[in-house]
């Protein structure tokens, strides 16, 4: 059967495809009204898209205005960039105020004497020792004297018996060091100034007595005062009251020279067993305590307590008394419970006498450390009497029986008389600063230098300062202060400063029993490793705390044949941060021990050159860097030069050498950053930072560039463009939905031509809504702004919002806090409310305009598949007409065949026809 293959018949000669397109077309009429109608609704969906794309940009705005942060942001103008630069923060208030950039922070460096050469010059066989604390001298701040209140700066003038005076101002002090400094190296005056016990004295040491030896404040100030020294006497001593006073809100943290306090987490640290029938006992949970009244508070306030028992504190020491009246068979007594180490560091290690057990004092006194925390924390056996003889022959008995801190110790010394003549004895810090140094100044020596003990005191033995010889200096060598307790945080205990890695190490015994530790985040300080080992029970191994204050050790009790060892697993480096993969030694017992210690020893072997111990001190990642340098020095001029790798007093090392002579000299000290807050030094506060960086006083970041003199004015303000631009920003996307909608529903009379949304009666309800949204007041706010208006923002003619910015800022300058809530406020403010009508029509699976989209792609679906079934018939039609068609052309053309052949044979029988 033939098929049309042009669009006229050959046979027919007829147009037939045109016929077949006529015809086809002909019923095509449903199918373009349908392709119509889905070109409509397509039309309208991108309508609604673009409305919908504007209200999220609308939402994107208003968010931005719902943030607190948008009405936090503050910008600073500083008085002079060059010195300070300041960085506020959202909690830093808005003012304006003035700095003194009195000091920047300096890192230690340190010096060697001069050798002759780097690479060939040998030392001598010894250790260097590299300590990060432990240093005697501990200046006490200002700022916590007088029970916190501090000491006003300003300027006081001392007289001296001969009428001589000087005016010191300590307006740029920062410690009671700096205070005595100031008076001692005053060279007007013949005055000597030291702290003893909790205040200062000072001594005229003119010999005159000309006029009366006083104190007075200069200026209307307040600073002799706040220093306790606002005196006048006659005689040559002036006594100041008592300045370090400790309130109860003294942090936990500061006690023991800054040891601080270790808590059990989630359990009880303290068990208090009175002395009534039946006996009341009762276990305390000092968690939340943070100051020393809490730790008070927390035994006074426990429900088993009723009264039985009374804590206080006074001045850094507890009292407790049993309340009960006794009867029972028990004892007043105090217990550490799950594995706690409270009781010595509150000072309450002590027996009960009677009833009350009183406490030992937990804060040092001036510039000084408590005798307790010496020996690595153990303190001394038994305080009492010693005797000192000089070498002239004059003795004295001083009765320390009563000394709390080191300096007791050493003025004790110091003023001791022999009927009235002061022996020739001073006594100092050593050289490294770790000890003391008594020096015989006797002119003529005829005897020997005696210190030794009286009764049962074991202080001067124990203090390593016993002596009997014919020798003028005794020194007591380190006295171990402890620096690191239970309490030392693992951050920073690591070699180089850092943390000790979450992960496990295992330690073997002597009998080969292994153990795994495993260090957690849970695992948060020193007393916590020691807890984790002790709890242990698969070897036998004791940690505790050393005996030189500086870290722990773990001693081995298993008593086999065996070597104590200690190895991190899989990689980790837990026992490497915590500084236990030492060598293994003996300790006095013969017991083998591996110590961790924040002091380094570097061996240094009899070959070593300058550049070897230089190598080997920048290997030892003992917080220092090593260089050499040479001083153009004709001799000797190669020096080893050692820098602190962090700056300010949190740098500062102590660096000894035993064995050889590095002849090591500090030529620039650690000091901290020191920063005046406030202009007038009476009633400004001072602040310090081991950086030149500052976090404190106004809650803005603070960087000293430059020290100057001058104050330095910051102004801090709220950033009134960062708001402005926010709400121009909301009232240009609010605007360019009227706009949008505007074109959407457009509709020209002349033309006739329509908006894809005309007569769409969502773009009315929307456009009520965001109307109702930006007109209508608000209630439920606690500031006086209730609609745009009061804040500058108007409706013009056509629906859209305009900005007057000057109102805006009246509103900003007036009352900040309220037109933030306008904006911020929960559920009321601008922006949730905005947020709760744009998801009114754009939320997924509620909003009216993704409804409305959603019927619409159902409608173009139907359609789509309708226009998809009526082409489908439309085709089949035509596949029958073009075959009916053919066979048409086909009957034609076989019809013209025969034809043909009639006429042929017509023309045979006709043979003269023509």
């Amino acid at each position: 059967m033939g098929t049309i293959s042009t669009s006229v018949g050959l046979a027919s000669n007829l147009p037939t495809g045109e016929i077949i397109d006529a015809l086809i077309n002909a019923q095509r009429g449903t199918i373009d009204r349908l392709a119509s109608r889905a070109e409509e609704y397509g039309a309208t969906s991108g309508g609604l898209n673009v409305l919908s794309g504007n209200l999220l940009s609308l939402t994107g705005s208003a968010t931005t205005l719902g943030k607190e942060t948008t009405f936090d942001k503050l910008t600073t103008t500083v008085s002079n960039p060059a010195i300070l630069s300041v960085a506020p923060s959202p909690d830093t208030p808005v003012g304006t105020y003035e700095f003194e950039a009195i000091r920047k922070a300096t890192t230690q460096q340190i010096y060697s004497k001069g050798f002759a050469n780097t690479d060939t010059q040998t030392l001598g066989e010894g250790v260097i020792t590299i300590a990060s604390g432990g240093k005697l001298a501990t200046p006490t701040p200002l700022d916590i004297l007088n029970e916190g209140q501090g000491v006003a700066r300003g300027v006081f003038r001392i007289t001296d018996g001969s009428g001589a005076s000087a005016d010191i101002d300590i307006s740029d002090a920062v410690s009671v060091t700096d205070v005595l400094d100031l008076i001692n190296e005053n060279s007007a005056i013949s005055v000597e100034a030291r702290a003893e016990g909790d205040g200062i004295i000072l001594v005229d040491t003119s010999g005159q007595s000309a006029t009366d030896f006083s104190v007075a404040e200069l200026n209307g100030g307040h600073a002799a005062e706040g220093l306790g020294l606002l005196k006048t006497t006659a005689g040559t001593t002036i006594t100041g009251d008592d300045i370090n006073t400790i309130p109860g809100d003294y942090t936990l943290d500061l006690i023991n020279g800054g040891n601080g306090l270790r808590l059990i987490e989630g359990a009880p640290e303290l068990r208090i067993s009175l002395t009534d029938d039946p006996t009341t006992e009762f276990d305390v949970d000092l968690d939340d305590a943070v100051t020393l009244q809490d730790i008070a508070d927390a035994i006074n306030d426990h429900e088993d307590n009723a009264g039985k028992v009374l804590a206080e504190v006074n001045n850094g020491q507890f009292t407790l008394t049993d309340q009960t009246g006794g009867g029972g068979a028990g004892s007043f007594e105090l217990t550490e419970i799950n594995d706690a180490n409270v009781l010595h560091e509150l000072g309450l290690d002590v027996a009960a006498v009677g009833n009350t057990i009183s406490g030992e004092r937990i804060i040092g006194g001036l510039d000084s450390v408590l005798l307790r925390n010496l020996n690595g924390g153990q303190g001394f056996d038994q305080l009492g009497s010693i005797s000192l003889t000089d070498q002239s022959g004059k003795t004295a008995v001083v009765d320390l029986s009563t000394a709390t801190s080191l300096n007791d110790v050493i003025n004790a010394i110091n003023q001791a008389e022999d009927t009235g003549s002061k022996l020739n004895l001073t006594a100092t810090f050593d050289e490294l600063g770790t000890g003391i140094r008594i020096i015989d100044t006797t002119a003529s020596p005829s005897g020997n230098l005696t210190i030794a003990d009286v009764g049962g005191s074991t202080l001067a033995t124990q203090l390593g300062i016993a002596v009997d010889a014919a020798q003028s200096t005794v020194e007591s060598g380190s006295l171990n202060l402890q620096y690191v307790n239970a309490a030392t945080s693992l951050d920073g205990y690591a070699p180089g400063g850092g943390t000790p890695q979450t992960s496990a190490f295992t330690i073997t015994d002597s009998a080969g029993n292994t153990a795994t530790i495993s260090l957690s985040t849970s695992v948060k300080n020193i007393g916590d490793v020691l807890q984790r080992i002790n709890s242990n029970e698969t070897i036998n191994v004791q940690a505790q705390l050393n005996e030189t204050g500086d870290g722990f050790e773990l001693i081995d009790l298993a008593g086999g044949a065996e070597t104590l060892t200690v190895q991190d697993l899989g990689g980790g480096q837990a026992a490497q941060g915590l500084r236990l993969l030492g060598e293994v030694d003996t300790n006095e017992g013969g017991q083998q021990r591996i110590s961790s210690r924040l002091t380094t020893e570097i061996q240094i072997d009899a070959e070593d050159t300058l550049d070897d111990i230089a190598e080997k001190l920048n290997n030892a990642n003992a917080g220092l860097t090593a260089a050499i340098i040479d001083d153009g020095s004709t001799l000797n001029s190669k020096r080893l030069v050692l820098n602190s790798t962090r700056s300010g007093s949190e740098g500062a090392l102590i660096l000894d050498s035993e064995g050889f002579d590095l002849g090591l000299t500090i030529t620039t000290r650690a000091e901290d950053a020191v920063l005046r807050i406030g202009s007038n030094p009476a009633t400004a506060f001072v602040t310090t930072s081991s950086t030149n960086r500052f976090n404190t006083g106004i809650n803005a970041l603070i960087d000293i560039k430059e020290v100057s003199e001058d104050p330095i004015t910051v102004t801090v303000q709220r950033d009134q463009d960062n708001i402005i631009n926010s709400v121009q920003s909301f009232i240009d996307s609010y605007n360019r939905i009227i706009d949008a909608a505007a074109d959407l529903t457009k509709f020209d009379p002349d033309t006739g031509e329509r908006g894809v949304l005309q007569g769409e009666g969502i773009v009315l309800r929307l456009l009520r809504r965001l109307d109702s949204e930006v007109t209508q007041p608000v209630g439920n706010l606690n500031g006086p702004y209730r609609s745009l208006v009061d804040l500058g923002i108007t409706v013009t003619s056509g629906g859209k919002l305009q900005l007057d910015d000057e109102v805006l800022k009246t509103a900003l300058d007036d009352n900040p806090a309220a037109v933030r809530e306008f904006f911020t406020a929960t559920d009321n403010g601008l922006s949730d409310r905005l947020e709760t009508t744009v998801d009114a029509f754009t939320d997924p699976f509620t909003g009216a305009i993704s409804l409305q989209n959603e019927a619409l792609t159902a409608s173009l679906q139907s359609i789509d598949e309708r226009i998809g079934v009526l082409n489908e018939i439309l085709e089949n039609k035509r596949a029958r007409l073009v075959e009916q068609y053919a066979r048409m052309e086909t009957i034609i053309s076989e019809l013209n065949s025969q034809s043909s052949a009639i006429d042929r044979l017509a023309a045979l029988a006709n043979p003269g026809s023509s």
